[in-house]
């Protein structure tokens, strides 16, 4: 995704918390009720309420996905569940020059609750509307992921086992433009598993293993960095802090050779 420039917009259904945008936070009662009597001598396979919520769902999901983002790039948690336990790497974007493309709208910080309720709908045609809401409102067990969303809108997107043609899967990726990324922050561990070859404190000399998979990700990355110098360059260094917390230096990323790379510190931030 970084290395051509698209965010994957997920369907409800491939989020890793189930309990996340639940059909249920759209209350479809009344809806149904117009639906119903619109069908009434029209046809006689008239939908069950299950069948008519199904369908509505069904008809957002494939239409409407979800960005997550978090605010707080320091984050340990974040790091170790999502960038493969600091040995990935965080973007940071410019949200300004993402809000330019007309098909993203947000980011919303998400809505961290002990419990929800409904929000009833008084037509169908308001279920984009539920929508936002029903993407919004997180169990506050999810609070320290801080987490924002865009939410991306599309027609004919993927669904999970049900509309998976590869136009469709296509559809949930929304290119942006390499002015939209601010920086790209390496994680502390993100060096494992490189060689590492006449490294001081102010340079690290990195080799690639091409018969280590994990190597092979992270040569696409320092491949794409040092082919794009305009990107800030930030790493976690491994040294903690007293407060529980990895000091961030500036870097810059250069191609030796093929499969080796330097990465010399700029600066020290925070």
């Amino acid at each position: 995704a970084l290395l051509n420039q698209y965010l994957y917009a997920s369907c409800p259904f491939e989020l890793n918390d189930p309990l996340d945008c639940m059909n249920v936070l759209i209350d479809y009662t009344l809806p149904y009720k117009i639906y119903k009597k619109e069908q009434e001598g029209k046809s006689e396979d008239i939908m069950s309420l299950k069948e008519f919520i199904d369908y509505q769902s069904l008809n957002l999901y494939g239409n409407m996905g979800v960005i997550s983002l978090s605010k707080n790039v320091k984050n340990l948690l974040m790091w170790t569940h999502y960038a493969s336990s600091h040995q990935g790497f965080a973007v940071k974007f410019n949200v300004v020059e993402l809000r330019s493309n007309p098909e993203l709208i947000g980011p919303f910080p998400i809505n961290y609750k002990e419990d929800w309720l409904p929000i009833c709908l008084e037509d169908e045609k308001e279920a984009k509307l539920g929508f936002l809401y029903q993407t919004n409102i997180k169990s506050i067990q999810w609070k320290l992921e801080e987490e924002w969303r865009f939410i991306g809108i599309r027609q004919n997107m993927s669904i999970p086992s049900i509309q998976m043609q590869k136009e469709y899967i296509k559809n949930r990726k929304f290119d942006y433009n390499l002015s939209c990324i601010e920086e790209v922050v390496l994680g502390s561990m993100f060096t494992l598993g490189l060689s590492t070859e006449d490294s001081t404190n102010d340079n690290v000399k990195l080799k690639i293993d091409l018969s280590n998979q994990t190597s092979v990700y992270k040569h696409y990355i320092l491949r794409f960095l040092s082919k794009n110098p305009k990107i800030n360059v930030s790493w976690f260094y491994s040294t903690p802090t007293l407060e529980f917390k990895f000091n961030k230096r500036s870097v810059e990323i250069t191609q030796e050779s093929e499969l080796v790379f330097t990465m010399k510190k700029i600066n020290e931030g925070n």
